[in-house]
């Protein structure tokens, strides 16, 4: 019998979610997302825990992103398709973000694109020291928008501003840590059992207490607009995909259909690369000018 993408653990008061696709460093499939929705919802009316862990299997990483390789098949031709599925995904952010149990992320590795979403919705987060947070997209010259715009509400501004258009790594998880984005940064062997001695602080607040502090919290930031921020990057990521297109970008997409995704990342590199030259030499001339 094939093992679930999601899996839900207990251990005594404390939940654990894996995003089970190591393979694919648990990129985001529409049923991993499903799968996902519904193992939030079972720790929202699960009596025996009071908070809840969501971790990825394998050691590549905590999340890749939604998977670009289905990106390239699946049917987004109209506006309808595009909102429907930014509002699908977003649903599942919202969820985290409001379900009445405190949720802790364990990251590591790739923390990429709907990955990073799903870190941003959790209350408390705990990473290895060799996690990685970006927007791959705008490492591959692809367009992008923000679809869950919450790390403005949880990070500097001119920050959030370095992760949205610089990529991938653009800031690595001790500098994250110092911009309060990380509650505890641990060596990777150590990840499991620091999140799990996290939850066990949770687990000591009484099972009233804890859903109405976090209640509380949340309504602290709706009363900055967070729903209507939410709402607005839906519409420009579903106009952004629809008519945001370029010759480069199609290009992209072109070779990704006929070869691979793998192959694509290679020719759209390489183009940056040529493309780069011209301020590399610049950059060069500064150092040996001053030498």
């Amino acid at each position: 019998m094939e093992e679930s993408i999601v899996l839900y653990e207990k251990i005594g008061r404390v939940a654990r979610i894996w995003l089970n696709r190591p393979k694919a460093i648990n990129a985001l499939s529409p049923e991993l997302i499903q799968g996902l929705k519904d193992a939030i919802d079972r720790l929202s009316k699960d009596e025996d825990v009071r908070v809840g862990i969501i971790a990825g299997k394998g050691e590549k990483g905590f999340c890749a992103g939604f998977d670009l390789n289905l990106s390239a098949v699946l049917p987004h031709n109209t506006l309808t398709t595009r909102r429907e599925r930014v509002a699908f995904e977003n649903e599942l952010y919202m969820k985290i973000w409001n379900c009445p149990k405190p949720v802790i992320g364990a990251l590591h590795g790739h923390v990429v694109g709907g990955g990073l979403f799903i870190a941003l919705s959790c209350d408390m987060l705990v990473a290895a020291d060799n996690t990685k947070l970006g927007n791959t997209e705008v490492a591959y010259g692809l367009n992008y928008t923000e679809i869950f715009p919450m790390g403005v509400f949880k990070l500097p501004q001119n920050v959030m501003r370095e992760i949205a258009l610089t990529g991938p790594a653009a800031l690595d998880v001790q500098e994250m840590k110092q911009y309060g984005l990380f509650n505890r940064v641990v060596p990777f062997e150590e990840l499991e059992e620091a999140s799990l001695r996290l939850a066990l602080e949770v687990t000591h607040l009484s099972p009233i207490s804890a859903p109405i502090s976090k209640r509380i919290l949340n309504n602290a930031y709706e009363l900055q607009q967070m729903q209507a921020a939410i709402h607005y990057a839906e519409e420009m990521f579903a106009l952004n995909r629809l008519n945001g297109k370029t010759e480069e970008t199609e290009a992209f997409w072109a070779v990704a259909k006929e070869k691979s995704f793998k192959e694509a990342i290679k020719q759209q590199r390489a183009k940056q690369a040529e493309a780069d030259q011209p301020v590399l030499e610049y950059i060069k001339s500064l150092k040996n000018n001053s030498l």
